[in-house]
């Protein structure tokens, strides 16, 4: 088993525990950053509007599954929010010009109602938006505030003059940092990539799988108990997956090179060389926690946690400041949105009811992002799978050779047996026997795994 047994301070995080798993050779320097060929993506805002935290979650998405569009193709763009707000839709071009396409001169009322779908243009509008150049990778961003923006702070005298408003990038960037940002709570954004060609439509580009694999076993913080097989784990099952998995590029962070920015900086590398259909799958194996929600989306008032390499434990500042909290994960995941994900996590308390949390009765359950998958799905996001190595109340235990945890163990004993292994006939496989092996190897041991899966078929063994 694999404790987390931190500082005094450390430990007002009410800690709980996340387990590791296995090991691959040192070879496998192509599971870097460097695999993934970087695709130019043109658009400055993705760096700059960013809430990775916020309190409530907004989702925009367009009606063709692919998000590909050529020359002359009508689009329409869907916006949901958790919360009521007002919502402003930009458009950013293949060239970086940048349009507010809502509120405009026909929609001009940009309040919007809660888990209702605003759909952009209305049904009942007389004008449409057509695809045209120039042409390339662009993308939508929707911003919701609980509060008005003023036209002001976009640099223009009006949103609604126009159909489609340009906006200097200078002033948008001033609006989101000088207006929103010092007030994370008030305001949510999503953004959501897009192709447009020119007819006739270039040839469709193959499905891609990609992953990212993250163990660590030493953490930079003395008090941060260290552990034994995370590192090994991570290795084993990307060397596995690129090996016989047909992964077309991996990442794989371990131990130093796992800190919080090469983390976020490895999400952004799936997003940027990923498109809509393909398949990612993201798999971690560490120490894990909970601390004190401090924006009212959790019910039983805890946030869960994953503790990357540089966490520092030395002051509450900089603890919130080196951690990853199910809130960022869930946004990070939603960049990923019409991509299969599969999530797994090999580690103490790793599962937990997504659903009916309450402070009586589940005060101290980890669900590590399974509530946040289920929020997304509230407002119509696609679900990612998970598959999870214990429930909220079990640890999760380490064979007894020492090098690998039991789940992976068994997951890579069927992926390694057979082909065709979907992500359902690996947890038919593994459950019983994670089960039984427990039974018989640990004390009053208990650890049964779990498995969310709303994707259909997903194989880890195609």
């Amino acid at each position: 088993m694999k404790y987390l047994l931190i500082s005094a301070l450390m430990a007002s995080l009410v800690a709980t525990t996340f387990q590791p798993v296995v090991a691959v050779e040192e070879t496998l320097g192509q599971l870097s950053l460097k695999s993934f060929d970087k695709r130019p993506r043109g658009l400055a805002v993705e760096q700059k509007i960013r809430n990775e935290n916020p309190s409530f979650i907004v989702r925009v998405d367009v009606d063709h599954d692919d998000n590909v569009y050529v020359d002359r193709d009508l689009m329409y763009v869907d916006v949901v929010s958790e919360k009521d707000g007002y919502l402003y839709l930009f458009y950013v071009q293949a060239d970086e010009k940048i349009l507010c396409v809502f509120p405009n001169k026909i929609q001009k009322n940009n309040a919007i109602q809660a888990h209702c779908k605003t759909t952009v243009p209305a049904e009942t509008a007389d004008f449409n938006l057509r695809v045209g150049a120039p042409f390339g990778e662009e993308r939508l961003v929707a911003i919701v505030s609980l509060a008005p923006l003023s036209p002001k702070d976009f640099g223009v005298k009006s949103l609604t003059n126009l159909h489609a408003t340009p906006i200097q990038k200078i002033d948008l960037f001033k609006a989101i940092d000088v207006e929103l940002k010092e007030k994370p709570n008030e305001w949510a954004e999503h953004h959501v990539s897009i192709t447009t060609h020119a007819r006739p439509q270039q040839p469709i580009q193959q499905q891609h799988r990609l992953g990212l694999f993250v163990g660590i076993d030493r953490y930079a913080d003395p008090g941060v108990t260290e552990l034994s097989a995370c590192e090994q784990d991570a290795k084993q099952l990307a060397k596995f997956m690129l090996k016989k998995g047909n992964l077309d590029a991996a990442i794989v962070l371990t131990n130093e090179d796992a800190t919080l920015s090469k983390i976020r900086s490895a999400f952004s590398q799936l997003v940027a060389n990923s498109k809509p259909q393909d398949e990612v799958f993201i798999y971690w194996s560490g120490h894990g926690s909970q601390i004190a929600d401090d924006n009212g989306d959790e019910r039983d008032g805890e946030d869960e946690l994953l503790i990357p390499y540089d966490f520092d434990g030395s002051s509450l500042s900089s603890i919130k400041n080196s951690i990853l909290i199910d809130d960022t994960f869930g946004r990070w995941i939603q960049e990923l949105d019409k991509r299969k994900v599969v999530v797994i996590i090999d580690a103490c308390h790793a599962g937990g009811q997504a659903t009916g949390k309450s402070v009586e009765q589940n005060k101290n359950n980890f669900d590590f992002y399974l509530s946040e998958n289920c929020r997304t799905k509230d407002i119509g996001q696609r679900d990612a799978a998970l598959l999870l190595s214990s429930q909220a109340s079990e640890t999760s235990k380490v064979h007894r050779n020492g090098k690998i945890s039991v789940m992976t163990h068994f997951l890579l004993e069927k992926l390694e047996s057979d082909q065709g292994v979907t992500l359902e006939t690996a947890f038919e496989y593994l459950k019983p026997r994670v089960i039984k092996y427990v039974e018989e190897n640990y004390k009053n041991g208990c650890q049964n795994p779990v498995l969310s899966n709303s994707l259909g078929t997903v194989y880890l063994r195609p």
